[in-house]
């Protein structure tokens, strides 16, 4: 199986650990992103994996052929290793035609007939829409054109790997949402592994079969778009991936099967943990803006707290409303209006299993 694997990656620049003992894995056909902030380690790491940084330590193998041994002195330079990349800048030639710069890393390879080269370039053109610009000059395109030039010419040499390092942020919002389908879309179509580095959380979440969300050079969490949102492990995951309310709170007591009740703002309430926890300990809940329910009146249940509405703004599929209790404020957001002016009483509840207990950072069991 055609797994690209990376093992205890670390690199260095000075005192500073960019990267931090990073390991995981890309199926054969897996689209797996790297996301976070600037800083975080991720071009890093995927520079260290496309050969263009030498690491200080670990290893990276694809199909059990070690690329990068530190252990071992084993290091094969990036032209070697068969890997496509496409940068956030394009790195098109403004001198050449569309057809030249696709087919330039033939040219360098060597030893590829004239007719094949011209075989291979329309085709890599044809794949991603543009098997009628060959002659253009690379001005004569829009952004997102060039960007499919800087596609083709990663594909021309047939890769082994896809990297991509923020391909898209140069793009138009609108622009960029179509390109996410058409990456996915060829990505799925060729069978191979795909490394994907952005900042953006939603293009993570649409492309992604996995995430990786990295913090400080680590991995804070690793895993579906879906895990990932629905169960961060630690505030940074829950801060970083959507919108979060976070509540300070104390615990109470253990309700059984990972649930527990805890004293806070919102007075006493359940959620769900998978840790353990002592009465008395200081714990965040984090609760998606989405998973706040409101009414008007008070449920039947009981199991709401009032809240105040400071304001509510129309954003077209839904309305986000700022709430207080006491000195907190929380948003939610819903898709159906609720008649409401500032200033309004109004009852709010939270499901145990969307108020989560996070850890305030992560653990050996919190990274994947």
């Amino acid at each position: 199986m055609t797994t690209l694997r990376i093992e205890g990656l670390v690199k260095r620049y000075g005192s500073v650990r960019a990267v931090d003992d990073v390991s995981f894995e890309v199926g054969p056909g897996e689209f797996l992103s790297l996301l976070g902030p600037s800083g975080c380690g991720k071009t890093t790491t995927l520079r260290c994996i496309a050969g263009f940084e030498r690491p200080d330590g670990g290893r990276i193998t694809y199909d059990g052929e070690p690329l990068t041994d530190i252990a071992k002195g084993v290091f094969v330079p990036p032209n070697q290793r068969k890997f496509g990349m496409v940068f956030q800048s394009y790195a098109v030639w403004p001198h050449m035609t569309v057809f030249e710069n696709v087919a330039y890393p033939l040219k360098v390879a060597g030893g590829v007939a004239k007719n094949e080269i011209q075989e291979r370039v329309q085709e890599k053109l044809a794949l991603v829409g543009l098997g009628d610009l060959g002659a253009r000059l690379p001005t004569q395109l829009s952004g997102g054109q060039q960007q499919r030039v800087a596609l083709a010419r990663a594909l021309v040499m047939d890769p082994r790997v896809l990297l991509f390092d923020e391909p898209l942020s140069n793009l138009d919002a609108k622009l960029r949402e179509h390109m996410r389908f058409e990456l996915m879309e060829l990505q799925s179509g060729l069978g191979i592994p795909a490394v994907y580095v952005t900042h953006d959380q939603a293009e993570a979440m649409v492309i992604s079969r996995r995430i990786l969300v990295m913090e400080h050079g680590k991995i804070a969490q690793m895993g579906r778009p879906d895990e990932i949102y629905e169960r961060p492990a630690t505030r940074f995951v829950a801060d970083f991936i959507g919108l979060t309310n976070f509540v300070t709170a104390e615990v109470v007591g253990s309700a059984g099967g990972g649930r527990w009740s805890v004293r806070c703002d919102l007075g006493e309430r359940l959620c769900t943990s998978r840790h353990e926890h002592s009465p008395g300990e200081t714990v965040t809940l984090a609760v998606r803006p989405e998973r706040v329910e409101m009414s008007l009146d008070a449920p039947a249940d009981g199991n709401a707290f009032e809240v105040t509405l400071r304001n509510a703004y129309y954003l077209g599929p839904y309305t986000e409303f700022f709430l207080d209790v006491g000195d907190l404020t929380i948003r939610a957001q819903h898709s159906f209006p609720i008649d409401a002016t500032p200033g309004q009483r109004l009852y709010a509840r939270v499901a145990p299993e969307h108020c989560l207990v996070v850890a305030e950072s992560p653990s050996g069991d919190d990274a994947c």
